[in-house]
């Protein structure tokens, strides 16, 4: 943008947006991602830039979920998936000059949910033209989250309505967004029993957030 943008902007999102954003996220890994998971059929998954690059039936259809359920709450946002990225990369162009702009993944870890590994997620950033402002990463196994903001640490959320703060601060929240999924996942990396969540180079495990040197 040609003007310059003043240092805090208001927050884009309320808690009570920031829950029904999360309520949005839980509905479709209910109805269109779980029940696809170890159930796909060949015909439900295809390639995109290489072997290794994934695109399925659920894929597409948590991704057309949550776009239609975010137009409908915020009808003025940029709304952007990865699989509509996919189709038109300028969509990224309007990123910076977007008062409210919701990116995000349908399932972070096709690779996994594809064959079989419960390691995989939606993640979603909300931008202010192109600062992260508030990030969110659902597992929808285990059905728990992490959530953080511009103005608070990331922290680790359960359905079970118990939450804590991550033991790994967000130290920059101003970052662009991969700073924000980073910071998000290394919270989820906290909760027991979960597999780790910068795995080592030679792990099976392929998500962005967690990502190998494997791809």
């Amino acid at each position: 943008m040609s003007e310059t943008l003043p240092a805090t902007l208001p927050a884009p999102v309320t808690p009570a947006q920031q829950q029904h954003i999360l309520n949005i996220i839980r509905r479709a890994a209910r109805t269109e991602i779980l029940p696809r998971f170890r159930s796909l059929a060949a015909s439900d998954v295809r390639t995109k830039s290489h072997a290794d690059d994934l695109v399925t039936t659920a894929d597409l259809a948590a991704e057309a979920m949550i776009t239609r359920a975010l137009q409908i709450a915020f009808p003025s946002a940029l709304i952007i998936g990865e699989e509509a990225v996919a189709s038109d990369p300028a969509l990224l162009d309007q990123i910076a000059d977007a008062p409210l702009a919701f990116i995000f993944d349908p399932i972070d870890g096709t690779w996994n949910f594809t064959h079989g590994v419960a390691v995989f997620g939606v993640i979603l950033a909300v931008t202010q033209f192109g600062r992260p402002a508030f990030g969110l990463i659902y597992d929808p196994i285990a059905d728990d989250w992490a959530v953080a903001d511009d103005e608070n640490p990331a922290v680790l959320e359960r359905a079970n309505g118990t939450s804590r703060p991550s033991r790994r601060p967000w130290a920059n929240p101003l970052k662009p967004s991969p700073a924000l999924f980073h910071s998000i996942c290394s919270a989820r990396q906290d909760r027991p029993k979960s597999p780790p969540c910068f795995p080592a180079s030679n792990a099976p495990t392929r998500c962005g957030v967690q990502r190998t040197n494997t791809g």
